[in-house]
């Protein structure tokens, strides 16, 4: 388009952007402060928050193959007059005192439609804009003053919201989209050859589906992909180890909280330094090569230092340069991107994105499971660990609104503070039947499913475990790469499998030494033990029904003192009777004290049946204790289970 990074229709683009981000932001706190005086409690915010998850993950592509046959300065136009009329609304409603928890919720869902939307174009559009050899300054700037913006905005966002009050925030937000919208009608945009093909849904899914094997066949993205994913190996797995790293050097959790936010300040120093300067192609590809070789040595000294400042100081640097070699390389991407398909790619992406930001979801809420069933069974004052989990729920889904909570870093800043908090509650360690849970994957975790199995089992004075989710979304990827090793398949699907396989036995590691860094609180086996483990009677290759897992997730259980087993299975479900009550036999035959109950949860079955077969299960593990003398073996003992 022009000649100068700063031409008419770059400045425009991000003032525009700024004004309403500004908006978006005091109305994601101004709401958040509503919800919570209309309801007591911010674990609304979690829903509102999901909404928005689900939404991006799932229309995302289809929306980005719409954008690349629409003007793309229209598509804005419209989805900031959308959202500028949601946001009046509201806060109209909000002044009349009428403004409910529905209305709440479908703000929330148009809010996300219109961003699914709004993203793709402005991305795009900077492709079109920002002359192509200052793509990175032009990028680095937008990201540079989001991050400003950010930062600032959250400090002051709660003082505005209670000095201007709730729906004048709404308000103002309604008319800082609308002045959005205003300066985008005079953004000059060039017509793409896909603004002549007509919007149908037959055409819609063609196209998304191509921008899919787009991704995975384009001559450049089959270089930037792998190299991304190497990226994230190299750079951010460094980081992916920081938790256990300050467990071993003993660390406090405020000293691993520098530590996060010192490579975040790097991060933000290099973005606004690469938005000042700009750099020729030839001095891109050498920072980017430099960025991303040097960051890791870098990393490794700080990991050999015995100094805590030193570490600090390594870890800055080697933040700075890994950021600086990303910036570049995402900019590099962006050109690379087809123009006939470029929102449709970009809406893979950010689908592909979102949906890897909902694993925090299921990280949180695993460990603070397992944390609350190991105190509440002891805790002196009872009500503390459901106060301090619906705490954590409420404080979580808080962040998670704002945006803030999902990613890598943060995740690992929160789980050992999670950690701590339980530990400190008091408790009574008294003799409890410790009881695991196994199961369809349904019928294990949803109380609508089992009866509120787990209430009843608390209610008969049972310490409970049940195995975490991220074991089943383990099991789930490693699959894929028993299917490849079975039967052949493609070599980038198996690159990518062993890339999220690697990813989640970081986070995996991360999780369990988050509950290991306070309290005496029994951990899970990591994935690769548990699938070793039971080798011996059941193969890798056996997947349906929960396959493999469900027989490994008992054993894993009996050898870590859960001996007394509830199997919740879904009648009717061959393959899961076949992986659950087939294999009770086999394991009583290697744990001759272990003590499982296979509960088949029809809707036909009576709750007092289901409950009587578990009492009768309770009964023999308290008669097994009363047996025991002490100092048995805890994999064959029930007394030593109960311990």
């Amino acid at each position: 388009m022009g000649k100068k990074l700063w031409n008419k229709d770059f400045i425009l683009l991000l003032q525009g952007n700024a004004v309403s981000t500004i908006g978006d932001l005091m109305y994601s706190v101004a709401i958040g402060y509503w919800v919570y005086q209309q309801t007591g409690s911010s674990g609304l915010m979690g829903i509102m928050s999901a909404i928005s998850m689900f939404v991006t993950m799932f229309l995302s592509p289809f929306a980005g193959s719409i954008v690349d046959k629409c003007n793309r300065k229209w598509v804005m136009v419209a989805m900031d007059l959308l959202q500028s009329a949601v946001m009046l609304t509201i806060g109209a409603l909000a002044y009349l005192d009428l403004l409910n928890i529905p209305g709440v919720l479908i703000a929330a869902f148009l809010a996300a439609m219109g961003s699914v939307f709004y993203s793709p174009s402005v991305s795009t559009l900077m492709i079109d804009i920002i002359p192509h050899d200052d793509m990175v300054r032009g990028q680095s700037t937008f990201s540079g003053i989001q991050s400003l913006i950010n930062m600032v905005g959250t400090a002051f966002s709660g003082v505005l919201v209670a000095f201007f009050g709730v729906p004048l925030i709404v308000v103002i937000n309604g008319f800082s989209n609308l002045y959005s919208a205003f300066t985008e009608l005079f953004v000059r945009v060039p017509k793409t050859v896909q603004q002549e093909t007509p919007v149908t849904v037959r055409g819609v899914l063609i196209d998304t589906l191509a921008a899919a094997k787009t991704t995975l066949a384009d001559q450049y993205l089959k270089i930037f992909v792998p190299c991304a994913l190497l990226l994230n190996l190299l750079g951010a797995g460094a980081f992916a180890l920081l938790l256990p790293f300050c467990m071993e050097k003993s660390f406090t959790v405020d000293m691993y909280g520098y530590l996060i936010s010192i490579y975040s300040a790097a991060c933000v120093i290099a973005v606004l330094l690469l938005g000042a300067v700009k750099l020729k192609p030839k001095s891109q590809f050498w920072c980017m090569s430099l960025g991303f070789t040097l960051s890791i040595p870098f990393m490794i000294a700080a990991y050999l230092s015995k100094s805590f400042v030193l570490i600090c100081i390594l870890a800055f640097v080697a933040g700075f340069l890994n950021c600086l070699g990303n910036s570049i390389f995402n900019a590099s991407m962006m050109l690379a991107l087809p123009e006939e398909n470029r929102s449709a790619i970009l809406g893979v992406f950010r689908s592909a994105s979102v949906g890897g930001s909902a694993l925090s979801a299921v990280i949180y809420g695993d460990l603070i499971t397992l944390l609350k069933n190991q105190i509440e069974p002891y805790e002196v004052n009872k009500g503390d660990a459901a106060a301090l989990t619906q705490k954590w729920i409420d404080s979580l889904s808080a962040e998670m609104q704002k945006g803030k909570g999902y990613s890598f870093f943060a995740v690992n800043k929160r789980l050992p503070e999670i950690t701590k908090s339980f530990a400190q509650i008091p408790v009574n360690k008294v003799k409890k039947v410790k009881v695991g849970v196994v199961g369809e994957i349904y019928v294990k975790y949803s109380p609508l499913a089992n009866n509120h199995l787990e209430e009843f089992l608390f209610s008969q004075g049972c310490e409970v475990m049940v195995p975490g989710l991220l074991g089943f979304i383990n099991f789930k990827v490693d699959n894929r790469l028993e299917d490849i090793k079975l039967y052949g398949g493609n070599p980038f699907k198996k690159l990518a499998m062993k890339f999220a396989m690697w990813y989640l036995s970081n986070v995996e590691k991360n999780l369990i030494s988050a509950a290991k860094a306070y309290g005496d609180f029994t951990v899970p086996a990591p994935y690769a033990h548990i699938k070793e483990m039971c080798t011996k009677i059941i193969g890798p290759g056996c997947k349906m029904g929960e396959g493999w897992l469900l027989t490994a997730e008992m054993m894993e259980l009996i050898e870590s003192g859960y001996g007394n087993i509830v199997c919740a299975q879904p009648f009717g479900c061959l393959p899961n009777h076949i992986v659950g009550k087939g294999m009770i036999r086999k394991l009583k035959e290697m744990y001759p004290q272990s003590n499982i109950v296979p509960i088949d949860y029809d809707p036909g079955a009576t709750k007092v049946n289901q409950e009587n077969r578990i009492r009768l299960m309770l009964a023999v593990a308290k008669e097994n204790a009363d047996a025991c003398q002490g100092g048995c073996d805890s994999s064959k003992c029930e007394g030593c289970m109960m311990k």
